[in-house]
Parts: C-alpha cells; structure tokens; sequence
C-alpha cells in the first residue's frame, strides 16, 4: 500500500474508534445498498473492521451514521443561512467560531456535535425558493436548501472520503476528536431550533428576502422616465439624477464583476453558492431610479438596503456608503461622479450628495411634497443613567475607576460583577440582619452584564471574578502540593479502621485465643480520623462553572461557606432551565440563592445527600436577543428566577473611545492592593469580628443604631413602590427581593471597610454603619433604574411600534405612496400583530417627528359618499427619526 493509502485507513481507524461509519462507496457521496442505516451488518463499528473495508475497497470512503453515533452536524448549503439564523436569535459566525471539530467539503465546513445523552435529534432541513428564479414541473419556483440540522438515521461524509465531483480528499478544519467526549454539545440556542423546528421553521421561511418576482413585471424605465431622469443631458438635473440616466444599474454591477443579463439577476463575483442574488425590486427611488438588494452575504451589496445605480458605483467603485457616510464623503463622491460624466463639480455650498439615500416607493408617480426636518422618536423609556463615581466603595474606588478607564467601560459594568465577587468572597461565612425578626442573611449576589456582542462583557465578569479564582487556584495548588502526604494520611486511617474492624470480627468469632475486642471509642476515633483524612483531600471550592445540580450539592455539603457560579454566557445555563425534566434543577438554584435552607438529595445512585446549608451566588453574561427570549417566555412574574439577578447591569451608553486611556497601564500596587483587599474578604469570621452570641457561637451582624435608622427610612419608601399596583407583576416581584439586597450589599460594603482599616482599627466591626446602609440604599436605587429596563417597565407602546415601522420602511416592505391598509397587511405578515389603533398612534408619533404624512383622498372615479383612501407618504430621510434610539432587541 502506498503512504497515503495507510494515511487514510489510519484516519478511518481513529475515526471508528468511538463513532459508527457506514461504507461510501468510491465516486460517490453515500452508501447505496438497501438498508445501510438499519442493519448493523453494514456497518463499520471497530477499528479492524474500518481497515477492513477500505483494503477491499480502494477509493471508497466512509460516512458518519449520526444515529448510532450519537452525533450530529450542521450542513450550510446556501449564502442566506445566516439571515435564516437570525430571524430566530442565532449568530450563525458566533456559532461556527464556538466549534473547532468541523469538516470541510465541497461548499464549505461543517461543525460536528455530541449529542446529549436521552436526547434523539431529526434530520431537518430549510428550503427557500430559488432567488434566481428559476421554475420547475408545473410553473413553480424551484426549492433551493438553504441548510440542514443533521441528525437521526442519516450519515455525513467524513475524511478521508474523496468527494466524487472535485477529487480532492474531506479534510478536518480544526482538531481530530479522539472520542465521542471531544465533541461539543449543540450550543442551547441550536438545541432549541432542532427541538422547535415545526414552529420556528415558518419563521425562518418567512425571513427569505427575496419574494418570488415575474421578471416581466419590472419593466424598463419608460420615455417619461428618462426624461425626468434627463438622459444624461447638462440641464437633466442633479449629478446623481444624470448619473443614474446615463449608467444602468446592468453596467455599474458589470464592471464590478457581477455576472447577470440586462434585467438581472446578477450573481455576486465572490459567492460559494452559484446563486444570482442581486435582483431588482419593484419599487423605485423617490427621484424615479430603479434599485437593486441583493441577499449575498458576503457582498458589499448584502445588508439588503435599496441602492440605485448611483449608490452602488459609490460602494462597489470607491467603498463609499451613502448610508452610513458623513456629509463630507458623500460630496467627494458626487464630485468624481461629475467628473466621469464630464459636468462641472458642485459648489461647495451645495447639498448635492450630501443626503442619505431617500427611501424607495413603487414606481407611480406621486405628487411632491414640501418637507421640513426630520427630528429623533420620543425615548421609549427613561434612560438607564451611568454610575456616579460617589456609589463606588471608596476602598476599591480608585482601581475600579482604573481598570474602567483602561478597558473603555462605564463605571457600573466593572463595579457590578466587583461587588458579585466580593460577596462571594463572603458568602455564607457572616450574615446580617436587616431587623430582629428578619432572616440572617449571607452576602451571596446573582449578577449580570447584559448587552450586545464585543463590549466587553466577558472582561467585565473576569475582573468580578478575579478574587474568587485567584483564591481557587491557590487552594488547588495547595492541596496538589500537600496531596502525596495526605494521601498517606487517608491511607493510615482506612488501614487502622481496617485493621479495628477485622479486630471485632476476630473476637466476636471467637475461638481458642480470640483478640481483644476494641472499644467503641477506638472505632469512633478511627472512623472519624478517617473521614478527617478524606475530607482534607477535598479542596475548598469558591467557584464552580458547569456542574449538575446533583454535583453541585456534594459540593456545597463540603463547603458550607457557600459558592458562586461563574458562566460567561448564562443564556445556555438560563435556556437548560425551560426544558422538561429539570423543573428539579430550577428549585434547587432558586433555593440556592437565598443562601438561608437546608437541601436533601435522595437519588439511587448518589443516595442521600444533606446540605445543611445551601449558599450560591451567580456571575456572568447575556445577550439582549436570548434575554428577550427568556422574558417572553415567562408568565407575569414567574417563579423568581431572573428577579434573583438583582445585580443585572444593563448600560444605555458606553464611553467615548479614548485609546491613549486604554493604552495605559493600569497601575500593579494599585491592582495588587484591591486584590490583597478582596482575598482578605475570605478571612473575615463572625468570631473574629466579635460578632458572637454569650455562649461563643457565630452571631449575624446587626445595624448601628443609625444605620438601622436608614434601613427603616428606606423599607418605608420601598414598600411604597413594591404595593404600587400601575405596575408590571415581574418588576414589583424583582423590587420585593431588595430587601434582602440592601442586606447583602450593606454587609459587603461593611466588609471591604473592615478590610481596608483592620480589624482593631475599625470602630465597629461587629456593626454595620450609617455609610454603609446609606451606600446600599444609593445601590438599590441605582439598580433599580436597571431593573425598569429588564422588565419593560414604563415603555411606550406607540414609540416601539413607531420604530417597527421604521424598520419595515428600512426594508423596503412599507413603502412610500402605499396605501394604509396595505401597509397594515405587511406588518400583519411579519407578524408585528399591529391592528389598527395600534398603527394609528405609531403613525401619529412618526408624523410628531416629521418622518411621514398620511394623506387622504376621495375614490377615484369621483363617486360621492365613497370611503376616504388614506395613503401613506414617509420622508426621503424618515430613517434619520430612529438617531439615538436604544437598540431595538434591547426594546
């Protein structure tokens, strides 16, 4: 055999060692013998039996049967993918990037997934109609896949097959799984397509861009056309009018490299798919210039904006984007538009090309109208304001400050995982009253960053995070550095309670010389030596990451001070939760987060596991879009689960970039003093701050008189807001658990000062002070105004529908000169759920702002006493109206 023949049965051979391969027949691309994904004989399930096979059969191949192999893989066939993806929530880049284990074919790579145990995921697939066009048997437009979810009975081509068509070899882009554990698991997100398709798969149909289009319906710009466009004359009109008369959108596309007839499609020089996805629309451009969308992804064309012939030579000749450039741009590139049509260049007065692109409308003409400015929508809520300096603890103040200024953050997204990490610090370990009767409370926190990608919403949890790791890495090292020796401690005991143990069955046997029977207190001290030994040999765990409820509780068993889970993305830990069967799982973290009950396990396999006391903070990230999802899945308040993320940090703003800033160097003392105060947080016991009952036991903490003096001022005001019944049941739920929020926070802000000054220097360290409750109370306020946001509290229904509008005029579906119950069919169809009262104030607020105008007219025919038509007319600019709007998933 030759080198690259061994190389491939040795691929095959790895590859059969923990999955199940069905045989691929040479110059093809799957098995073809009748029932090759039923019956075990064909199948190649061991190393030998791989070698086997393809030493019989030189040239063939071998396919992955995904449902003996409990495997799966997503199969992208087409260029719209992503927006597919997107109509339901998935960043298709995030989700290729989050898996290394892919395998690339002809049309690109393929992500591999394990799938979780119990679980039997449906080969499922998403077809589009083909944009090109193109009509098979019967006058209907051809299908086109635009991907699958591969999973169940079916087999996927894996390396070393040679793929028949290209003759090169499927090759691995990443690493080679050793074994079925190497794979991820389906990403939550992925999950809950494959589990949900029948209802989200019309959403994903209904997210085709392109609707089927009679090419004959688009006819060719009429002699009246031109002459309003000016045919390319001096007198015409503007540049870009003359522009657009003189060069047809087939010409500017043709010298970009676009392939396509006169009246299109035309296909994008750099698609993998072979699909013309460029096409022309119906509608045109106020000035009367046809456009074109196009639904490549990967051409500068494809953010599916209208562009005239105009603003397509802008992007395509000179990367100049008439949507997003400055004024400045858009005068120099009507000023090389000029020159190529041999016309004197505008004045610089002038407000040629200084415009956006104007909105497209159908090809009727519509009389002109005089409009005035366009000014912003209302705010949909009151904005989230930054963190006053003041609300910092002044002994972590300077170097959070510090580290904000050097990674572009705003204050609170830095300061709110800092005080989630000081109170898992804490923990269990002191407690404080709010008032006699209350509960003893620990300093555990649930707390968030939420927002968009590429904020820095991870940095943010790992500098919270920062104590809680540094202090786990010093315990493990520890422990693997004194491992050897207690190990032979555990030995010692377990052989000394061996050796008492055989010592009583010797003596209750009897016999001629029976030993003496050991006492009961030598077993106890054996048995308890032993546990000693085996219990040192367990680490003090401060954070954990990913465990089951059940593991989770052998954990907090053995450390009753409390942990905090740390999850950069929470959106897979939040989603786990909706699935049947883990209703279980959710108590338990609900109970968890209290930090107060005891929890009893009784399971088959682990037996029965008590924890005394169960205490777990909660630390990470999340997205607006998956939060969204979560929240529209609740029912009124729920069962408290997000409302325990008191600590969620949601910013409006995020500073100016500022790169001399974020190019200096955090100073190390001053990092290295916060961390040493942060360890130190773990030192603090309720003994060594004298807080102790008469008898020596751990007291709770308890408020200086003038503290708990704050601490009723702000129960009073507080109670006030949760009873006011005008608003939501999930924000009043969320306001009710602040109570024990000011507790925590109080606690740690009492915690970090007695750290900072020491304890003998402090002058009540057994006494949480006036500054501390009244920095809560600043804290609770502050969260409070995040907390409106996360729950929707106060938004204006009118000013979000307005937006909706917007964005469908953005699209191209609501057009100018529609009529205004066409428009309302559209929002219909895009499931917007708008009726008429609804559309109506959306419409008012747009026209408050100066973005649209609704216009009414008698029947034509000139018949009396017929219904009035409203007709819709939206600005050349209304898109300016969503300037300095909050995102719209975060609405």
């Amino acid at each position: 055999m030759t080198a690259a023949t061994l190389d491939r049965i040795a691929q095959a051979e790895q590859l059969a060692s923990w999955a199940t391969l069905v045989g691929v027949p040479k110059g093809t691309k799957g098995p073809r013998a009748t029932g090759w994904n039923s019956d075990p004989a064909q199948w190649i399930t061991s190393p030998s039996a791989a070698r086997e096979y393809l030493t019989a059969h030189p040239g063939a191949g071998v396919g992955l049967l995904h449902s003996e192999s409990q495997t799966a893989a997503l199969d992208l066939d087409h260029d719209g993918a992503a927006l597919a993806f997107k109509a339901v929530g998935i960043d298709l880049g995030e989700l290729m990037a989050s898996n290394p284990y892919k395998v690339r074919g002809r049309r690109g790579e393929k992500p591999l997934y394990r799938v979780p145990h119990g679980l039997s995921l449906k080969n499922v697939s998403l077809a589009w109609p083909d944009p090109s066009g193109k009509k098979g048997p019967g006058g209907r437009v051809k299908g086109v896949t635009i991907f699958e979810l591969r999973g169940g009975p079916v087999q996927d081509v894996m390396p070393p097959s040679i793929h028949p068509d290209t003759g090169k070899p499927y090759t691995w882009v990443g690493p080679v799984p050793d074994s079925l554990a190497d794979l991820p698991e389906p990403p939550p997100e992925l999950l809950r397509l494959w589990e949900h398709w029948q209802a989200l798969e019309p959403v994903m149909r209904a997210a085709c861009p392109w609707a089927p289009l009679d090419l004959d319906e688009v006819t060719a710009p009429s002699e009246r056309d031109l002459k309003r466009l000016g045919g390319g004359s001096a007198e015409g009109g503007s540049v870009i009018d003359q522009f657009n008369g003189a060069y047809s959108l087939a010409e500017v596309l043709g010298e970009a490299g676009y392939k396509g007839p006169q009246r299109g499609p035309w296909l994008y020089p750099g698609s993998s798919s072979g699909q013309a996805g460029v096409r022309l629309r119906r509608e045109r451009t106020p000035r009367g210039a046809e456009v074109v969308m196009s639904w490549h992804t990967a051409d500068p064309l494809g953010d599916r904006l209208p562009r005239d012939a105009f603003a397509v030579w802008a992007l395509l000749e000179h990367e100049v984007d008439l949507y997003t450039a400055t004024p400045e741009q858009r005068r120099e590139v009507v000023k090389k538009a000029a020159r190529r049509l041999g016309l004197p260049e505008p004045q610089r007065g002038s407000a040629e090309g200084t415009q956006a692109p104007s909105t497209p409308r159908p090809a009727a003409d519509l009389p002109p109208v005089n409009w005035g400015e366009v000014t912003p929508l209302p705010a949909l809520t009151e904005p989230v304001p930054p963190l006053p300096v003041e609300l910092l603890p002044a002994p972590l103040s300077e170097w959070i400050q510090a580290e904000a200024r050097a990674a572009g953050l705003p204050l609170e997204m830095l300061a709110g995982p800092v005080l989630v990490g000081a109170g898992g610090m804490l923990s269990a370990t002191v407690n404080l009253r709010n008032t006699l009767n209350a509960p003893a409370l620990p300093a555990n926190l649930w707390g968030a960053v939420c927002g968009p990608p590429s904020i820095r919403k991870t940095h943010a949890v790992t500098v919270g995070a920062a104590p809680l790791n540094h202090a786990q890495r010093v315990e493990f090292e520890r422990l693997d550095a004194e491992r050897a020796g207690l190990e032979t401690d555990r030995v010692k005991a377990a052989a000394q309670l061996d050796a008492l143990e055989n010592q009583l069955k010797r003596a209750l046997k009897g016999g001629p010389k029976p030993p003496e029977m050991p006492s009961d207190d030598e077993l106890t001290q054996a048995r308890e030596a032993l546990s000693a030994a085996e219990q040192a040999l367990k680490p003090l765990r401060y954070v954990v990451n990913d465990p089951t409820v059940e593991k989770l509780g052998e954990i907090m068993r053995d450390n009753p001070q409390g942990v905090t889970v740390v999850r950069d993305e929470l959106s897979g830990w939040l989603a786990g939760f909706e699935k049947a069967g883990r209703e279980q799982e959710r108590a338990f973290y609900l109970e968890a987060a209290n930090g107060t009950g005891s929890y009893t396990f009784d399971r088959l396999t682990r037996g029965t596991v008590h924890i005394p006391l169960m205490c777990a903070g909660v630390l990470g990230s999340i997205q607006p879009g998956p939060l969204a999802e979560v929240l529209d899945a609740q029912h009124g308040a729920g069962d408290g689960l997000l409302q325990r993320f008191q600590v969620l940090i949601w910013p409006d703003t995020l500073p100016a970039f500022n790169q001399a800033a974020q190019r200096e160097q955090v100073s190390p003392d001053l990092r290295e003093a916060a961390a040493a105060l942060l360890s130190d947080l773990g030192t603090l016991t309720p003994e060594g701050l004298g807080s102790t009952y008469p008898s020596g036991s751990p007291a709770p903490l308890r408020y200086t008189p003038e503290a708990q003096a704050v601490y009723d001022a702000w129960e009073v005001e507080h109670a006030a807001q949760v009873r006011d019944l005008s608003k939501g049941e999930a924000y009043r739920a969320h306001l009710g658990k602040q109570p024990g929020t000011f507790a925590r926070l109080a606690l740690i802000f009492h915690a970090l000062d007695v750290a900072a000054l020491g304890v003998a220097a402090h002058p009540h360290p057994a006494q949480v002070g006036e500054e501390s409750a009244a920095l809560a109370w600043a804290w609770c306020d502050y969260l409070t105004t995040h907390a409106k946001k996360l729950w929707r509290e106060g938004r204006r229904r009118d000013v979000l529908d307005a937006r909706t509008v917007l964005r469908a005029i953005e699209r191209g579906r609501v057009l100018d000169g529609q009529k205004i119950a066409d428009a309302r069919r559209v929002l219909a169809e895009l499931r917007e759920g708008m009726n008429g009262p609804r559309l109506d104030a959306a419409l008012k607020v747009l026209t408050d702002c100066g973005a649209v105008r609704v216009e009414v007219s008698t029947p034509s025919g000139g018949k009396s006493g017929g219904r009035p038509v409203k007709t819709l007319r939206v600005h050349p600019d209304a898109l300016t109206a969503l300037d300095g709007a909050e995102d719209e998933v975060s609405a």
